[in-house]
C-alpha cells in the first residue's frame, strides 16, 4: 500500500511539473514526444523520492546510505536528461546522444537489480517499476 501511494505522489509531481515546466513542448509534441516528457518526468520524481527516503530505510550516514541516495540522484539526473531532450534535441544534438548513453547506463543497472532480486520481486515491486520506467525512457530516446 505504501508503494502505491509513492507512485501516486510521483504521478501528481510529474503531471505538475509537465504543467509548470515543459507546457509549450507539451503542445507541440506528438504522442512519443509527450510519452518522453511524462516518463521522463517520473523517473525524475522516482529519484527525489528515492533521496528523500534515505532516512527512512537507514537510520546514520553510511557507506550504505550514500550509495542508496546516489542511486536517487543517478534516475533523477537521467529523468532530467530526457526532458531536456524532449525540449532541446532540435537545437543541441547532443542532448540525444548523451540521454541515450544515460539511459543505456541507467537501463543496465535496473535490470542487473531486477535479475538481482529474482523472486523477491514479487515483495518488491519497485524494481518491476523501475525496469519498465528505464526500458521506456531508452526506448524513446532512441527516436529521432
Amino acid at each position: 500500500m505504501f508503494f502505491l501511494g509513492v507512485f501516486a505522489l510521483m504521478g501528481l509531481l510529474a503531471a505538475a511539473a509537465i504543467r509548470l515546466f515543459t507546457r509549450d513542448a507539451w503542445s507541440r509534441a506528438g504522442l512519443p514526444g509527450r510519452l518522453h516528457l511524462v516518463s521522463g518526468w517520473a523517473l525524475t520524481m522516482l529519484g527525489i523520492i528515492h533521496v528523500a527516503a534515505t532516512p527512512v530505510f537507514h537510520d546514520r550516514l553510511t557507506g550504505a546510505a550514500l550509495w542508496f541516495a546516489s542511486g536517487g540522484v543517478a534516475m533523477s539526473v537521467t529523468g532530467g536528461m530526457n526532458v531536456l531532450r524532449v525540449l532541446y534535441a532540435g537545437v543541441a544534438p547532443g542532448v540525444r546522444y548523451a540521454c541515450i548513453a544515460a539511459n543505456l547506463a541507467m537501463l543496465v543497472l535496473a535490470s542487473t537489480f531486477a535479475w538481482r532480486a529474482g523472486a523477491a520481486m514479487v515483495n518488491s515491486p519497485q524494481y518491476g517499476v523501475l525496469l519498465v520506467l528505464v526500458a521506456m525512457v531508452f526506448a524513446l530516446s532512441l527516436r529521432r
